[in-house]
């Protein structure tokens, strides 16, 4: 039987959401635009901060959900953790949602497979780019070339894999764990080739290592609101964050290309954004049923 689910936990994880999803679009369009009269720069700068603040809530939150529904398993004296059954879970609540999103970039984008590799089709699929090499690489291969959040796909199954050891490392060493982690994580994200922009590290799991175990620690230590989310309605917008994540960003290159669309009103974005991620939500378990019947 699922435990409850924590309304603090699907609170953040819809603000962190539309932090990043302000971000994109604040920088996307408004700086291109008129940047609503704040100074280019400083712009880009402030949007750059919002949707990575919310890059950096999405991943705690990851982290606190995983520890608050297996922690008790892997902790367990008999310890009843199954890590393939974990990630076999993971695996099928990541990909099939995905894969559909990357099919509706494919179908509704514009020519994108016409001069496609098969290494960028491989990465694509996989969420696996460069980034994760270490190396310093043009631009066109460090985020999706068919779907820019790509990116994020990788970084997150890699910490999924990471998760139980993390989980016992840091119930075994607590804060000073918790220390360790943070000096392996700002260790890489110091010494880690610039990269794409310069901001190579956002990419990289170890670097996400940190507030991922944080999530794990705030909650083998209580220090969260333990409330249970009652709302259906705060459980269906914090069910649709993935897919609205997912959709967002190539909706705005979408509609970017259709003259006057955003101009007429930010509504406009934000309405065929939404309508796009409930269909993505809607086939989702459809998708993953019918998966499920051959793994």
């Amino acid at each position: 039987m699922s435990k409850n689910r924590i309304l603090m936990f699907d609170v953040l994880r819809i603000a962190a959401i539309m932090m990043v999803v302000l971000g994109h679009v604040g920088w996307f369009y408004d700086v291109a635009q008129q940047s609503f009269g704040i100074p280019e720069m400083y712009a880009i700068g402030l949007y750059e901060d919002i949707g990575g603040w919310g890059v950096f809530i999405f991943i705690l939150i990851s982290g606190a959900t995983l520890e608050y529904t297996y922690g008790t398993k892997i902790h367990s004296p008999v310890n009843n953790f199954d890590a393939n059954s974990f990630m076999k879970k993971r695996l099928i609540r990541i990909y099939p949602v995905y894969l559909f999103t990357v099919l509706l970039v494919v179908v509704f984008g514009d020519g994108i497979l016409s001069n496609l590799k098969w290494s960028e089709l491989v990465m694509t699929i996989t969420g696996f780019y460069p980034a994760f090499l270490l190396a310093g690489v043009p631009t066109t291969t460090w985020s999706g070339t068919i779907d820019p959040i790509g990116w994020f796909i990788g970084t997150i199954v890699c910490l999924y894999f990471m998760y139980p050891c993390l989980s016992k490392f840091l119930k075994e060493n607590s804060v000073s764990g918790l220390f360790i982690i943070f000096l392996v994580a700002m260790f890489v994200r110091i010494t880690i080739p610039p990269g794409f922009g310069g901001r190579s590290w956002y990419w990289f799991p170890l670097s996400r290592m940190l507030e991922f175990s944080l999530g794990i620690y705030i909650v083998q230590n209580g220090y969260y609101i333990k409330t249970i989310n009652d709302s259906l309605l705060i459980k269906f917008f914090s069910d649709l964050c993935f897919p609205i994540f997912l959709v967002h960003f190539f909706l705005q290159e979408i509609l970017w290309k259709i003259p006057d669309t955003y101009n007429l009103n930010t509504i406009t974005y934000v309405f065929v954004t939404m309508i796009v991620a409930y269909i993505v939500y809607f086939m989702d378990p459809r998708i993953k049923s019918i998966i499920e019947k051959y793994i």
